[in-house]
């Protein structure tokens, strides 16, 4: 049975132009962005062109996408017999869970999962560039209850859709693919007059997406609250690591490149700001601490 997941998107070009010469219009060129915005889950997803004369595999599979963690890749390399975008394609998703669930995800050095996955399946015919050519095309998976994934095809862009799945549809992937390759993510904690802090308490959380939602309380750096506690609860999940800055006041986490909230803590000083939200890869990052009065 075929399952048709559709999506309009907005054309994005770029126009540019002079006094001496007509406006040149440049072709868009799509990128496809992956976004795990779950608290458990480890995804990986298998796409091809729907015209695809061979249906019983895909040509391109995702490395394994931890919580939290962002992929992207240009459509012209998943889909380079189609000129790299497809009226519509075919997607396979796998969901897994990390064997060592008890340790945070940040402190487990190898973050193996279960070989079996959560829940597996194919979604067919979602509608790509048959309706336009844009520069981003995205795919988000949300948080969920076991055995489900609920995945939301351009996000936030008119005629977004979900695709809701559950079980193991698919047999399992061997071998698993390797988790995304780290990025930098890293920054100092330093007082007004530029020396570095030693010993500052740097906590990093990753962002989770629920159904329930409050745009407004997910980031405190864009008119959302100013208390980091409610801010966390809203939208962020629990620490997956900690660090303390060294003599000169850098710290710094190795992380898949996504999207993290960073907070910084001491019992004798204040910070400016006292969290932040990033995408990684970055490095430079800055708080400024005074004493407490």
């Amino acid at each position: 049975m075929r399952r048709a997941c559709g999506v309009i998107l907005p054309m994005m070009v770029l126009t540019l132009s002079c006094s001496t010469a007509p406006s040149l219009v440049l072709p868009v060129e799509t990128e496809l962005l992956i976004v795990n915005t779950s608290s458990r889950w480890y995804v990986t997803m298998g796409l091809r062109p729907d015209s695809a004369e061979d249906e019983s595999g895909f040509d391109f599979q995702s490395k394994l996408i931890p919580p939290g963690a962002l992929f992207r890749e240009r459509f012209i390399n998943i889909f380079p017999q189609t000129g790299g975008c497809p009226d519509r394609f075919d997607l396979r998703v796998y969901l897994y869970k990390r064997i060592n669930e008890d340790i945070p995800i940040g402190l487990d050095e190898t973050e193996e999962v279960d070989p079996i996955p959560v829940a597996s399946a194919e979604l067919l015919d979602i509608l790509a560039c048959e309706v336009v050519v844009a520069s981003s095309y995205t795919i988000v998976l949300r948080d969920s209850q076991e055995g489900v994934g609920i995945l939301k095809f351009a996000q936030e862009l008119i005629g977004e859709q979900d695709g809701t799945f559950s079980g193991n549809t698919l047999p399992p992937l061997d071998p698993i693919p390797d988790l995304l390759d780290n990025a930098n993510l890293s920054g100092r904690v330093i007082m007004d007059d530029g020396v570095g802090i030693e010993g500052v308490g740097v906590l990093l959380r990753t962002r989770v997406r629920r159904g329930d939602d409050d745009p407004a309380c997910c980031s405190i750096n864009s008119g959302g609250p100013t208390d980091v506690e409610d801010a966390t609860v809203c939208c962020y999940g629990a620490p997956i690591a900690v660090e303390t800055t060294d003599m000169d006041g850098q710290f710094s986490f190795d992380r898949p490149p996504g999207a993290y909230w960073l907070e910084v803590f001491a019992d004798d000083l204040l910070f400016r700001p006292v969290a932040v939200t990033v995408e990684s890869p970055i490095d430079n990052i800055i708080f400024i601490g005074e004493v407490n009065p």
